[in-house]
């Protein structure tokens, strides 16, 4: 194993001992220590008499003391030691606390900081038993396996790369976690190169979360910057950390662990933020919209209002957004979950940052430093009409096949399949009738979330040079679920593309 596997690790994962001395706010810096030397994990970093070191095997061939050079990739960083680790079968863990005695994040989150120097490889790891949550650098070449690269969704096109990736879990519908590798492709790591990596533990409601940092950039991918444990939630050691494991080749400095938040973890909210209602505009006898502010009486912002869409307001962050309004006759609008009723009006009560929406009624809210509950090509649509209806399709399809926001199930919400089956849209039939060429195709054109496009040409290159345009696709009648299209030439041959997009 070439790489640097950085895990996460619970207590499962390390043998405990009595309650130990609290190693928060302690960073190893190697600076005592002389180069040349293997690193004893029993004797080379010691708080209180108790190691704050474990190693899977207990011998001195996983780590030596070397010389450090930042090469201005750290400014802030004086070390002249570190590090190099080469412990392939053997991990080395740098514990929380003395004796792997682990640390809750239950409460209050806890940060790993330190300063990496990767390891690329195209082998993807197996995590272990107890960890939580796996970060390492992919590097393809020409000769990487097939079933490796296909695991990190990269094609023969693009294998040959080098991406950090963060393995974590995905959540099914009850919380069971699956092992899923998110490559982080914005982050610009070289191999052998100086980062500072930030790891944040913390519980969201009930579940266990990670941000990571890497050179005080948070990564996301595919719209997600709250990674899920691979551990699930409802374990005994699920919301607690007792080291950070380290397994390949590759090099560490000035690693610890904290409660206190570095200043670029803090998260930066607006002072303001943007609401926007939309509904039928038939729906609704009256309407008012009030923002409630600590102190305050309600204050009525409901604006301007066209075409059933409340225009943006800018609301105070934290403000309540009190949505008050009275179904016309003969409709009955939907309470979306964790909202009220008041007598004979409907009562919504937003927080900022939060959304909640029904069949006929979408409250959607743009702002501060939250991610959204959908993935960015939906967020990026701009009639808020159209977005809450594709949120309100997307948030019924999650619920049945178990996805998340990322960009991995783009192609399956478009295409409206579970998530295991192959994305790909198929061609069934292709027949003329009456000089019309029609074709079905898997699944059915009509049962699609997306649009379904079309180009045609004569020859096959003038197909592929062709102008994608948006099909007609019946929903009725005989035709139901065909895109029709004019045959290529006058001899009824030629050559048709489809796609699904918004």
């Amino acid at each position: 194993m070439k790489k640097l596997m950085i895990a996460i690790a619970s207590a499962a994962a390390l043998v405990g001992v009595a309650k130990a001395s609290s190693g928060l706010d302690y960073f190893t810096t190697f600076e005592s220590l002389t180069v040349g030397n293997p690193f004893d994990a029993d004797t080379s970093d010691v708080r209180d008499q108790q190691s704050l070191w474990s190693v899977a095997t207990n011998s001195l061939d996983y780590a030596t003391v070397t010389n450090a050079d930042f090469n201005g990739s750290a400014p802030t960083n004086t070390s002249t030691k570190a590090l190099y680790i080469d412990s392939s079968g053997n991990r080395l863990s740098r514990n929380v606390n003395g004796g792997a005695d682990p640390e809750s994040f239950a409460t209050d989150a806890v940060f790993f900081d330190g300063y990496v120097q990767f390891t690329a490889s195209d082998t993807v790891p197996t995590p272990e038993s107890g960890d939580k949550l796996v970060v390492w650098l992919y590097g393809g070449d020409a000769d990487t396996p097939v079933e490796q690269y296909q695991l990190l969704g990269l094609t023969e096109e693009t294998k040959a790369t080098t991406n950090l990736v963060i393995t974590a879990g995905l959540l099914d519908g009850e919380g069971y976690p699956t092992p899923t590798n998110f490559l982080v492709s914005a982050a610009a790591i070289e191999p052998n190169s100086w980062h500072r990596l930030t790891i944040k533990a913390f519980t969201e409601g009930i579940m266990p979360k990670f941000a990571v940092w890497v050179d005080e950039t948070r990564l996301s991918a595919g719209g997600v910057n709250k990674f899920s444990s691979l551990v699930k939630f409802d374990s005994g050691a699920a919301k607690s950390i007792a080291a950070i494991s380290f397994e390949g080749t590759g090099a560490v400095d000035d690693l610890g662990f904290t409660k206190i938040a570095p200043d670029f973890t803090q998260e930066v909210v607006a002072e303001t933020f943007n609401f926007t209602l939309s509904y039928d505009d038939d729906a609704l006898d009256d309407l008012v919209v009030y923002g409630v502010k600590a102190g305050e009486e309600n204050v009525d912002i409901s604006g301007n209002v066209e075409n059933g869409v409340q225009l943006a307001i800018d609301v105070g962050l934290y403000d309540n957004i009190r949505v008050v309004f009275t179904p016309a006759e003969g409709y009955t609008v939907t309470c979306p979950a964790g909202y009220t009723m008041d007598g004979d009006a409907y009562v919504f009560v937003v927080q900022a940052c939060a959304a909640g929406e029904s069949a006929v009624l979408a409250i959607v809210t743009e702002g501060g430093d939250e991610p959204s509950d959908y993935p960015s090509y939906i967020d990026d649509i701009d009639d808020p009409i159209t977005k809450a209806a594709y949120a309100s399709k997307y948030a019924a399809w999650t619920a049945t096949n178990g996805a998340d926001t990322g960009s991995k199930y783009r192609d399956q919400f478009l295409l409206n399949i579970a998530t295991n089956v192959t994305a790909e849209l198929k061609s069934a039939t292709v027949v003329i009738e009456n000089g019309v060429v029609k074709i079905t195709t898997n699944p059915a054109a009509d049962s699609v979330n997306g649009t379904v496009y079309i180009k045609k040409g004569t020859t096959l290159a003038e197909m592929e040079a062709a102008t994608w345009t948006a099909a007609t696709v019946p929903t009725e009648g005989a035709d139901a679920g065909k895109v029709s299209v004019t045959p290529g030439s006058s001899d009824t041959a030629g050559f048709y593309k489809i796609k699904v997009d918004f």
